[in-house]
Parts: C-alpha cells; sequence; structure tokens
C-alpha cells in the first residue's frame, strides 16, 4: 500500500523575563496524504477517527509575531540516571564490542567479582572505589590497554594461536619485551611507573580549610583524606557505603569524627557510664564505657546503632537507643516472648524466628504488644514481593529433639518435623491428635519414603543409551578393533 505523508512544523517561542532569555517549544503534525492509514491503523476499529487524532495542526503564524499566552502549566521534570549493568546487559555489551566468547562470559564476570572491581547489589553489578581507581590509573598511563579495538584484536590474535596460524611464544615475547616499533608492556611500566601517583578520586575541597578530600584505596581497605593525609586528616569508609551515595558532606563527617576520636556524647540510662560516638566499617555508632574488668574480659561492650537522621545525639536519643531490646510482652498465639530490636536498617519486631519490619526507630520505640502482634500475623513482605507466613495448627517444642509442627497444605493436613512431611488420614481429629501419633506417622512415613535419585547421575545413566539411538538413526555403527579405529558406517566392509 502508499506509504502516508505527513508534515511536521516546529515553533520556538522566545520570551524575556527578569534579564533571562526562555524558550518554549511546540509541534505540529499534519496528515497530507493518508495513503494505508485511510484502510488501515492499528488498534482501531475506525480508521477516519483514529487519523482525526493522529492530527494536531497548529495555527497560522509568521516569524516575529507575538503570541498571548492563554494558560501556563509549570511541570518539574527530573532526569533519571542510567540503569546499572546486570549481568545479562553486560554479556550483550561485550558481544556487541566483540570482546570475550561465550564461553568466556562467565570466567569475565565471576573475575571482576572476585578482583574486587565490582560486587552484585539484588541484580546490579556495582562498581567499586577500587574499579574506579585502576580505570582511572589506565586512562592516564596506559590508555591503549582500554580501547575495545584492543580487547577485540587481542581476541583474533589467540584465536589464530588455537588455529596454529600463529607462534604463541613469539606473540607474548611481542607483548611483554616488545619490538623496534613498538615498546612492550615490560619497557612502558618501568617507564611510567615514576609519573604514576597514587590512585585517588577527587570528591571536592573541605569547606573549612578549602584542601582537597578524596578517596584511596589502601592495603587495608578504602579510606578518604583531606590533604596530604596524616593523622586526623584520614578514615576508613564503610564496607557497605557506595559509590554513588558518598558524598562531601559524608566524607567531611567521617575525617571530623576520626580526628576527634571517641566523643562524649551523654551517659547510659542503665549504668550511668559515658556514652561515646564511634566510628566503624558501618558508619558511626554508640559504645558504652566498660569497666577495667570487662575490659580485661575482652567482654564486648554494649552498643547501638547510630540512625542516620541523629547526627548529634542528645541524653533523649540515648534513652531511646539504649532501651532496645526492649521484651513486649508474651505472643498469646504461641506464648513465645517477643521483642522489639534496633538494626542496621531501623527496628523491627522478632518472635522466635519470625521477624518484622518496624521501620523509623523512634516508632519501635513506641510500639506496643497489640501493634508488634498486628505486624506478625501480616503476610511478611521481602523485596516487594508478598511471602505468606504459615502458622502452624499444633506444634510441640519441648521434649524432641527438632520442632513437630501441623500444618494445613495444599494436598490437606501433615505433620513435620522440618525434614520429613507426612499427611494425617482422613477424618482424623485434630484436637486430640498428640505428639504420639504425630511420631508415629513420621517414622512411618520415613520407613517408606524412597531415597531420592539425583538428576546428574540419572542423566549420566542415561547417555550411552542416547548415544546408541543417535548412532542407529544416523546409520553409524561400533566396530571392534584398536583403540582410536574410526568408526564406519553400516555396510561397509
Amino acid at each position: 500500500m502508499v506509504a502516508a505523508r505527513i508534515q511536521r512544523t516546529s515553533v520556538q517561542v522566545e520570551v524575556a523575563a527578569d534579564g533571562k532569555q526562555l524558550r518554549f517549544s511546540a509541534s505540529g503534525k499534519q496528515m497530507v496524504f493518508p495513503g494505508f492509514h485511510r484502510a488501515y491503523v492499528e488498534g482501531s476499529d475506525d480508521p477516519e477517527a483514529e487519523l482525526e487524532n493522529r492530527e494536531n495542526i497548529l495555527p497560522a503564524m509568521e516569524v516575529g509575531d507575538v503570541l498571548e499566552p492563554v494558560e501556563v502549566i509549570p511541570q518539574p521534570h527530573t532526569t533519571k540516571p542510567p540503569a546499572r549493568l546486570t549481568e545479562a546487559t553486560l554479556v550483550k555489551r561485550l558481544e556487541e564490542a566483540g570482546v570475550g566468547r561465550p564461553s568466556t562470559y562467565a570466567s569475565i564476570i565471576s573475575t571482576i567479582q572476585d578482583r574486587g572491581y565490582c560486587f552484585k547489589n539484588n541484580n546490579e553489578l556495582v562498581p567499586t572505589f577500587t574499579a574506579f581507581a585502576v580505570i582511572d590509573l589506565l586512562e592516564k598511563h596506559f590508555t591503549e590497554l582500554l580501547d575495545l579495538q584492543f580487547t577485540a584484536k587481542m581476541e583474533d590474535e589467540l584465536d589464530e594461536i588455537a588455529d596454529g596460524k600463529r607462534d604463541h611464544v613469539e606473540h607474548l615475547r611481542e607483548f611483554y619485551k616488545g619490538t623496534p616499533k613498538h615498546p612492550g608492556l615490560v619497557r612502558r611500566v618501568e617507564t611510567e611507573t615514576p609519573n604514576i601517583a597514587f590512585p585517588a578520586i577527587k570528591l571536592g575541597e573541605d569547606p573549612d580549610t578549602h584542601e582537597p578530600i578524596v578517596v584511596r584505596v589502601g592495603r587495608f581497605g578504602t579510606f578518604v583524606q583531606r590533604g596530604e593525609g596524616g593523622k586526623g586528616n584520614t578514615a576508613s569508609l564503610p564496607d557497605d557505603i557506595l559509590p554513588a551515595d558518598l558524598t562531601l558532606e559524608k566524607a567531611v563527617d567521617l575525617i571530623r569524627i576520626k580526628s576527634q576520636g571517641p566523643r562524649t556524647v551523654g551517659t547510659d540510662p542503665k549504668s550511668g557510664r559515658p556514652v561515646f560516638l564511634m566510628a566503624g566499617r558501618f558508619g558511626a555508632y554508640l559504645e558504652v564505657q566498660q569497666t577495667e574488668e570487662e575490659a580485661k574480659s575482652e567482654e564486648k561492650p554494649r552498643r547501638s546503632s547510630l540512625p542516620e537522621d541523629v547526627p548529634s545525639p542528645s541524653q533523649a536519643d540515648l534513652d531511646i537507643l539504649f532501651s532496645f531490646p526492649k521484651l513486649l510482652g508474651k505472643n498469646p498465639d504461641n506464648g513465645e516472648d517477643v521483642f522489639v530490636h534496633l538494626g542496621r536498617y531501623g527496628a523491627y519486631v522478632r518472635c522466635g524466628k519470625d521477624t518484622r519490619n518496624v521501620g523509623n526507630w523512634r516508632a519501635g520505640a513506641e510500639l506496643t504488644l497489640d501493634g508488634a502482634m498486628a505486624l506478625l500475623r501480616a503476610p511478611k513482605v521481602r523485596r516487594g514481593k508478598q511471602v505468606i507466613v504459615r502458622v502452624p495448627l499444633k506444634e510441640w517444642t519441648e521434649n524432641v529433639e527438632k520442632p513437630i509442627r501441623v500444618f494445613d497444605g495444599k494436598y490437606g493436613i501433615y505433620v513435620t518435623d522440618g525434614e520429613i512431611n507426612a499427611n494425617l488420614p482422613r477424618g482424623a481429629d485434630l484436637a486430640s491428635f498428640t505428639l504420639e501419633d504425630a511420631m508415629a506417622l513420621i517414622r512411618e512415613r520415613a520407613a517408606t519414603a524412597r531415597p531420592k535419585k539425583g538428576r546428574r547421575a540419572a542423566k549420566k545413566r542415561s547417555a550411552p543409551r542416547a548415544a546408541k539411538q543417535a548412532a542407529a538413526r544416523s546409520g553409524v555403527r561400533k566396530v571392534r578393533g584398536h583403540k582410536g579405529d574410526e568408526p564406519k558406517a553400516a555396510g561397509e566392509a
């Protein structure tokens, strides 16, 4: 069918406001010749009506016309950073660049993780400061090694070595020792080493001292440094901080807390001893001063996480923070104790092995037993997905090696010890069902259960049969003879 012809128009309107020249734009579209759209428009039963909706005709205008605004609606617009690479998207990029082979993609991804260049956060590959430092060094001193064309060319040369078209010893000698025209890697390293500075990733300047704040990767981990470094000008970075989350303000705060040393911020409400503000691998935290006896016995001091919204804790904050863990009472469903704890990610409720997130630490301090039970009885949510928590119909935990529980499952009521499941007989009275009845069902089920066979063993056993079937279809049969004899086609002498 004949293609459609569409006329597109674009208008730019310039407005002077507050000493600035602003520019607004509008676009229009007119169907000059509908072509095949007259007969068919995808997703529409009425092509004529759809054609009218597709047009956006601007009024007649000339260059220099003064326009009157009818309505002005401000709409904020924020851009999103590009998504991080996943294993799948990284493989796609490697394929597009001609780097690697399908057989090497898995080893490439595992190598960059094993060497600390990135780590997996959910499904994303997050680069580390080590990766930024290495890339910065290579970009400044060994640019050709980062060129994708160089890598793709090396892949082709390695293929030639595998095919016997290139001598591998001579190839390695040229790469490392060089040729009269091109210096090798050894000579480049010897030449560039005096000019290579210790890798540093600049974050900005300290607003008070105007000294540069940089991130460095050392022997004992990543740290931030102010100016030339030295005592009081460095601080270790927490292990869980992402490079994208480290701001200049956070770096300055880490150096300030580390340079000040343990700072007294109040007293412990239970013991009356001083509470210090400390800096550790996972950020700032609070610690109660130990006695000499506790320090000699190597007993761990009492500590509390410091929430992000409390940069300078007061005594009122300490009274709340050191009240965790707090016993709320007994769970009326199973009689176990219900506690509210404070963790790295906020307050949470715990009853046995069951936990629920509370959120803000202040909300956790005000939580009651009724509120905790409402959280525990609600379905558990994990990573945006709802996880249904099953409540046992009956449970025995005393005088048994493993807890024995009765659940209502997909195929009826069953009893389990965590490893073996046994269905209850139809019509069984659950009210009179005892621990002895449960143990008898589990023993009977264990005696009649078949051992599980691994898939790998099954595949190995079926492989010879599959080979024979394939040989029969291809007309090739195995002939007795010496080891290494070629198989002969059926019917050959």
